[in-house]
């Protein structure tokens, strides 16, 4: 359309100067040393037309060959970016099919000239990885750097993901440790980390870590409560493993009070001090977590502790009979309890009661141990022989007819159990 417009302006002018050139010829006089030339005004004007056309002509041809090697360089630019773009996707393809010798030697054949450079470096690096280059993978990752200084970050999170993969901790935990000092605030570092604590069961150094994942969100409430128990747990275990470097109590001493009364943390702390034939202090700790939350875990625990008061601490186990009467757990507790007591046949009569109530290897052991104490080696035997059964998960018989004994004042179980249900102890 512009064109068109501009054709028919200029058609317009030379009609124009046709029509003023006949009526009004003119002349046009040139003259340079002795040489003098005259023509008409409108051959001169279509001269000086002609003139600057074709000098528009030449310039514009001179301008274009010219740019030539520019553009030429602009095409072979392009075009070598058209082949790296599909050697990455060739390239991740092959990565993702697990091809990685194809994939490697595909990303680093056509890499771009550019700080594009990186994702194929990073890429070639994981690729090199898988077929255990090691020196491949790290001199692919110095090039991702130095082709693009500025992505520190995801070159060091990419190195610090392979070494890891490679069980390279103490270099993946300098890795990670430098990408903290260069940028504090970042959550996948962090995160990192904390997995990197935890492959490395560094437990002080996650704990240490936890709050600052907290602060910055990285990891919920409920997930740093369940880090931090796992990670006191270990070092609980570790403490009796280990006890030159810090002893069970010691860790105790560091757990938050908001978490020790959790049920599982308990637990390991009272398990450690049984093995260390200490656990003085743990009954009140038991009491006191059973008192807040009813686990049978630590009611099971509360029979093998052996407290400063004996007495004592089996009146305060038959105190949970108004409430849990029928808990197996609780009664197999009083009947330790009982026999640290020797009251053999209150004892005789917890166990039987959870005998009848659940019956399990472990309180048929403890039930024949007790016959055997009290003189009656043909029930213990008996009994003996009721938990194999149960333990090897044989069809287990029904208890013979004078199993438990045959004195008409003892307590059945069944008599037992609806006794501990009303709140009332065995006599």
């Amino acid at each position: 359309m512009r064109l068109l417009v501009m054709t028919l302006l200029v058609l317009l002018v030379a009609v124009g100067l046709g029509i003023a050139a006949r009526y009004e010829p003119g002349s046009v006089v040139v003259g340079y040393g002795s040489w003098t030339v005259q023509m008409s005004l409108a051959f001169f004007v279509t001269a000086l037309a002609l003139g600057f056309f074709l000098l528009y002509v030449v310039l514009r041809l001179l301008a274009q060959l010219w740019g030539v090697p520019q553009r030429l360089h602009l095409w072979a630019q392009g075009r070598r970016k058209r082949s790296a773009e599909k050697a990455l996707f060739r390239g991740l393809i092959a990565l993702s099919e697990g091809d990685w010798r194809l994939a490697e030697k595909t990303l680093t054949h056509a890499l771009p000239e550019s700080e594009k450079a990186v994702v194929y470096y990073l890429a070639a690096a994981r690729a090199a990885q898988q077929q255990n280059a090691l020196d491949r993978r790290d001199s692919y990752l110095r090039l991702a750097h130095d082709s693009m200084p500025e992505a520190d970050i995801a070159v060091g999170l990419t190195q610090a993901e392979l070494q890891i993969r490679q069980r390279q901790m103490e270099q993946a935990l300098a890795t990670l440790t430098h990408l903290r000092s260069v940028k504090p605030n970042h959550a996948y570092v962090l995160w990192m980390l904390m997995r990197l604590y935890r492959e490395m069961q560094d437990w002080d150094g996650l704990l240490a870590l936890l709050p600052e994942l907290s602060r910055r969100h990285v990891v919920s409430a409920e997930k740093r409560k369940g880090e931090e128990l796992e990670a006191y747990t270990a070092l609980l275990q570790c403490a009796l493993q280990t006890p030159t470097v810090e002893s069970p109590d010691a860790v105790w001493a560091r757990v938050p009070r908001s978490l020790r009364q959790e049920a599982s943390l308990l637990q390991a702390y009272v398990e450690e001090k049984l093995k260390l034939s200490d656990t003085t202090r743990c009954e009140r700790l038991v009491r006191e977590a059973l008192h807040h939350e009813w686990h049978s875990s630590l009611v099971r625990l509360y029979g093998l502790i052996e407290g400063k008061d004996e007495a004592k601490q089996l009146a305060h186990a038959e105190t949970w009979l108004e409430s849990h009467g029928k808990d197996p757990v609780l009664l197999v507790t009083i009947g330790r309890l009982c026999m640290r007591n020797a009251l053999w046949g209150r004892a005789r009569s917890y166990l039987e009661a959870s005998i009848n109530l659940q019956a399990s290897p472990e309180v048929y052991r403890l039930l024949a141990d007790l016959l055997e104490q009290m003189g009656e080696p043909a029930a213990a035997a008996l009994c003996y022989r009721e938990g194999l059964v149960l333990a090897t998960g044989e069809n287990k018989s029904e208890p013979q007819a004078g199993l438990l004994g045959d004195s008409p004042n003892q307590l059945t179980p069944r008599r037992v159990a609806s006794e501990a249900t009303s709140g009332s102890s065995p006599a």
